[in-house]
């Protein structure tokens, strides 16, 4: 609970810094290339360790 404390103010200004940014340029959190954002290239990432991880259990590893 204290170290809570002691970060709030922290991370409540790396919010506002952050939502200042993302309200200037949209695209700054994109990754390039990417048309839907971080979200999109997190869950291709999760399917590809799915992917990776039924071949390895398929083929006996």
């Amino acid at each position: 609970m204290g170290l809570a404390v002691c970060l709030e103010p922290l991370l409540e200004y790396l919010y506002e810094v952050l939502m200042e940014q993302l309200a200037e340029n949209p695209d700054v959190f994109r990754i390039p290339g990417d048309g839907t954002g971080a979200a999109c290239f997190g869950e291709r990432r999760l399917c590809t360790l799915r992917e990776l991880k039924n071949a390895g259990q398929a083929a006996g590893g």
